[in-house]
């Protein structure tokens, strides 16, 4: 809903000093980043992949709240409260909650450069045929400027120093 700063895709975060200035204007685009991604071509599996990370937070975000519930009680159990969240943050439940959703982003940039380098590889084939397509072209140029040279040599009789001196 908000702009972008112009050029945003270059530092601007780390620019913004304690006095909240921004160090550029906002531009006049207001789109957002699911439609930028849109827009530069990710897939719909791309998309997926990064909903099920999503989700994946959202189960982790669930423990951590339940956690924070834990460690703000007061009372004869907030003792026994807090280790119980200290507990929960390290055992096997919010560890596969956190490494589902790095699976989840991992496989995204996968998928994402899975997808770039094909696209590279299909311009390095285009690229290539064009080579061959331009060298073919340049050869068959020669040839035919040869072929209109001998031509030219057996149509005057000879070469052009020879018709002049016989003129």
């Amino acid at each position: 809903k908000k702009p972008r700063p112009e050029k945003y895709h270059r530092p601007y975060w780390n620019l913004i000093l304690a006095d909240d200035i921004p160090p550029r204007p906002d531009s006049t685009q207001t789109i957002a980043l699911l439609d930028l991604m849109r827009q530069q071509g990710f897939t719909e599996s791309e998309f997926n992949k990064l909903a099920e990370a999503k989700k994946n937070a959202d189960t982790l975000i669930a423990i951590e709240f339940e956690t924070m519930k834990l460690v703000e009680s007061v009372g004869a159990n907030a003792g026994a409260n807090r280790a119980q969240a200290q507990r929960m943050m390290y055992d096997d439940r919010y560890l596969q909650g956190r490494a589902a959703i790095m699976k989840s982003i991992d496989d995204f940039y996968e998928m994402i450069d899975t997808r770039t380098l094909d696209t590279v590889q299909a311009h390095e084939v285009h690229t290539l045929i064009m080579r061959y397509v331009f060298v073919a072209f340049g050869l068959i140029t020669m040839f035919m400027l040869w072929q209109t040279y001998r031509a030219l040599q057996n149509t005057m009789g000879g070469s052009v120093d020879e018709v002049q001196s016989h003129i």
